[in-house]
Protein backbone atom coordinates (compact mmCIF):
# COMPACT_ATOMS: atom_id res chain seq x y z
CA UNK A 1 0.00 0.00 0.00
CA UNK A 2 2.59 2.07 0.86
CA UNK A 3 4.56 1.30 -2.09
CA UNK A 4 1.25 2.14 -4.20
CA UNK A 5 1.07 5.61 -2.49
CA UNK A 6 4.79 6.67 -3.11
CA UNK A 7 5.06 5.92 -6.72
CA UNK A 8 1.41 7.80 -7.14
CA UNK A 9 2.63 10.79 -5.17
CA UNK A 10 5.79 10.77 -7.50
CA UNK A 11 3.59 10.02 -10.91
CA UNK A 12 2.18 13.16 -9.73
CA UNK A 13 4.95 15.27 -10.69
CA UNK A 14 4.66 14.15 -14.54
CA UNK A 15 1.87 16.39 -16.04
CA UNK A 16 -0.28 14.29 -18.38
CA UNK A 17 -3.15 14.91 -20.99
CA UNK A 18 -5.26 12.93 -18.48
CA UNK A 19 -4.50 15.16 -15.55
CA UNK A 20 -8.33 16.17 -15.42
CA UNK A 21 -9.00 12.67 -14.93
CA UNK A 22 -6.57 12.51 -11.95
CA UNK A 23 -7.78 15.20 -10.79
CA UNK A 24 -11.32 14.39 -10.62
CA UNK A 25 -10.39 10.79 -9.19
CA UNK A 26 -8.44 12.19 -6.33
CA UNK A 27 -11.27 14.75 -5.87
CA UNK A 28 -14.03 11.43 -5.51
CA UNK A 29 -11.29 9.79 -3.15
CA UNK A 30 -10.75 12.28 -0.71
CA UNK A 31 -14.29 13.69 -0.78
CA UNK A 32 -14.78 10.08 0.37
CA UNK A 33 -12.37 9.55 2.55
CA UNK A 34 -14.19 13.46 4.16
CA UNK A 35 -17.68 11.73 4.15
CA UNK A 36 -16.29 8.74 5.97
CA UNK A 37 -15.27 10.96 8.55
CA UNK A 38 -18.09 12.75 8.99
CA UNK A 39 -21.09 9.69 8.70
CA UNK A 40 -18.69 7.77 11.05
CA UNK A 41 -19.59 9.95 13.89
CA UNK A 42 -23.01 7.84 14.46
CA UNK A 43 -19.99 5.37 16.09
CA UNK A 44 -19.61 7.56 18.92
CA UNK A 45 -16.84 9.16 17.12
CA UNK A 46 -15.14 6.08 16.82
CA UNK A 47 -14.82 5.44 13.02
CA UNK A 48 -14.13 8.85 12.76
CA UNK A 49 -11.13 8.59 14.61
CA UNK A 50 -9.79 5.26 13.19
CA UNK A 51 -9.98 7.01 9.70
CA UNK A 52 -8.24 9.91 10.62
CA UNK A 53 -5.78 7.68 12.62
CA UNK A 54 -5.65 5.63 9.08
CA UNK A 55 -5.05 8.03 6.98
CA UNK A 56 -2.82 9.65 9.36
CA UNK A 57 -0.46 6.75 10.00
CA UNK A 58 0.19 6.33 6.18
CA UNK A 59 0.89 9.67 5.58
CA UNK A 60 3.18 9.50 8.07
CA UNK A 61 4.63 5.85 7.31
CA UNK A 62 5.22 7.32 3.40
CA UNK A 63 6.58 10.60 4.85
CA UNK A 64 8.98 8.76 7.23
CA UNK A 65 9.95 6.50 3.55
CA UNK A 66 10.79 9.60 1.82
CA UNK A 67 12.81 10.99 4.41
CA UNK A 68 14.77 8.00 5.04
CA UNK A 69 15.43 6.96 0.92
CA UNK A 70 14.34 10.15 -0.98
CA UNK A 71 14.50 13.77 -1.15
CA UNK A 72 12.27 15.17 1.41
CA UNK A 73 12.26 18.96 -0.75
CA UNK A 74 10.60 17.15 -3.52
CA UNK A 75 8.10 15.10 -1.55
CA UNK A 76 6.57 18.09 -0.20
CA UNK A 77 6.87 20.46 -2.88
CA UNK A 78 4.36 17.72 -4.73
CA UNK A 79 2.03 17.01 -1.08
CA UNK A 80 1.66 20.46 0.27
CA UNK A 81 0.22 22.79 -2.66
CA UNK A 82 -2.86 20.73 -2.73
CA UNK A 83 -2.32 18.94 1.09
CA UNK A 84 -2.56 22.32 3.21
CA UNK A 85 -6.64 23.00 1.64
CA UNK A 86 -7.16 19.00 1.59
CA UNK A 87 -5.80 18.02 4.86
CA UNK A 88 -7.59 20.63 6.46
CA UNK A 89 -10.92 19.80 4.87
CA UNK A 90 -10.26 16.41 5.96
CA UNK A 91 -9.67 17.41 9.50
CA UNK A 92 -12.53 20.04 9.31
CA UNK A 93 -15.09 16.31 8.32
CA UNK A 94 -13.09 14.81 11.04
CA UNK A 95 -14.16 17.37 13.84
CA UNK A 96 -17.65 17.21 12.05
CA UNK A 97 -18.10 13.41 12.61
CA UNK A 98 -17.05 14.19 16.20
CA UNK A 99 -19.33 16.99 16.85
CA UNK A 100 -22.33 14.22 15.68
CA UNK A 101 -21.00 11.46 18.45
CA UNK A 102 -20.39 13.94 21.28
CA UNK A 103 -24.42 14.82 20.43
CA UNK A 104 -24.69 10.87 21.20
CA UNK A 105 -22.37 10.40 24.07
CA UNK A 106 -23.40 13.98 25.69
CA UNK A 107 -26.79 15.02 24.87
CA UNK A 108 -27.20 17.76 28.09
CA UNK A 109 -30.63 18.63 28.70
CA UNK A 110 -32.33 16.72 25.09
CA UNK A 111 -33.02 13.46 24.39
CA UNK A 112 -30.24 12.07 22.56
CA UNK A 113 -31.98 11.42 19.45
CA UNK A 114 -32.91 15.40 19.46
CA UNK A 115 -29.28 16.10 20.14
CA UNK A 116 -28.45 13.90 17.22
CA UNK A 117 -30.36 15.64 14.76
CA UNK A 118 -28.97 19.01 16.12
CA UNK A 119 -25.25 17.86 15.90
CA UNK A 120 -25.99 16.90 12.92
CA UNK A 121 -27.77 19.40 11.64
CA UNK A 122 -24.62 21.55 12.58
CA UNK A 123 -22.04 19.61 11.68
CA UNK A 124 -23.78 18.89 8.19
CA UNK A 125 -23.85 23.24 7.77
CA UNK A 126 -19.52 22.51 6.73
CA UNK A 127 -20.06 19.71 4.74
CA UNK A 128 -20.50 22.07 1.53
CA UNK A 129 -17.68 24.01 2.35
CA UNK A 130 -15.76 20.64 2.96
CA UNK A 131 -16.53 19.67 -0.85
CA UNK A 132 -15.50 23.15 -2.39
CA UNK A 133 -12.06 22.55 -0.49
CA UNK A 134 -11.50 19.09 -1.73
CA UNK A 135 -12.64 20.34 -5.28
CA UNK A 136 -10.18 23.34 -4.67
CA UNK A 137 -7.28 20.59 -4.06
CA UNK A 138 -8.13 18.05 -6.24
CA UNK A 139 -7.81 21.38 -8.98
CA UNK A 140 -4.29 21.98 -7.95
CA UNK A 141 -3.18 18.46 -7.21
CA UNK A 142 -4.33 17.53 -11.27
CA UNK A 143 -3.09 20.34 -12.79
CA UNK A 144 -0.57 22.49 -10.66
CA UNK A 145 1.76 20.59 -8.92
CA UNK A 146 2.94 18.20 -12.06
CA UNK A 147 3.06 21.41 -13.71
CA UNK A 148 7.01 22.64 -14.39
CA UNK A 149 7.26 25.18 -11.55
CA UNK A 150 10.20 25.18 -9.32
CA UNK A 151 10.11 23.51 -5.91
CA UNK A 152 10.48 26.60 -4.08
CA UNK A 153 7.81 27.96 -6.21
CA UNK A 154 5.65 25.35 -5.41
CA UNK A 155 6.46 25.49 -1.62
CA UNK A 156 6.05 29.38 -1.80
CA UNK A 157 2.59 28.32 -3.77
CA UNK A 158 1.59 25.93 -0.37
CA UNK A 159 2.73 28.49 2.38
CA UNK A 160 0.55 31.28 0.19
CA UNK A 161 -2.00 29.15 -0.09
CA UNK A 162 -2.15 28.23 4.10
CA UNK A 163 -2.21 32.05 4.97
CA UNK A 164 -4.92 32.63 2.68
CA UNK A 165 -7.07 29.38 3.78
CA UNK A 166 -6.02 30.75 7.63
CA UNK A 167 -7.35 34.08 6.72
CA UNK A 168 -10.62 32.45 4.89
CA UNK A 169 -11.44 30.45 8.18
CA UNK A 170 -10.57 33.03 10.55
CA UNK A 171 -12.51 35.91 8.95
CA UNK A 172 -15.75 34.73 10.29
CA UNK A 173 -15.05 34.03 13.42
CA UNK A 174 -13.18 37.39 13.74
CA UNK A 175 -16.83 38.74 12.80
CA UNK A 176 -18.48 37.34 14.99
CA UNK A 177 -16.59 38.15 17.74
CA UNK A 178 -16.33 41.81 16.63
CA UNK A 179 -20.38 41.40 16.27
CA UNK A 180 -20.84 40.10 19.86
CA UNK A 181 -18.41 42.79 21.22
CA UNK A 182 -19.84 45.51 19.77
CA UNK A 183 -23.37 45.05 18.93
CA UNK A 184 -24.63 47.78 16.38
Amino acid sequence: MIGKCHSQVYAVEKASPLSALEASSIMTNNILVSIKAFVYGITLGVGTIYILFFNGALLGALTALVYLYSDPVKYWSLILPHGVIELTAIFIAGAAGLMIGRSLLIPKEHSRLHSLVKGSKSALSMIWGIILMLIVAGIIEGFFTPSKVSEIGKLIFAATTGILLIACLAIPYIRKTTNVDNPS
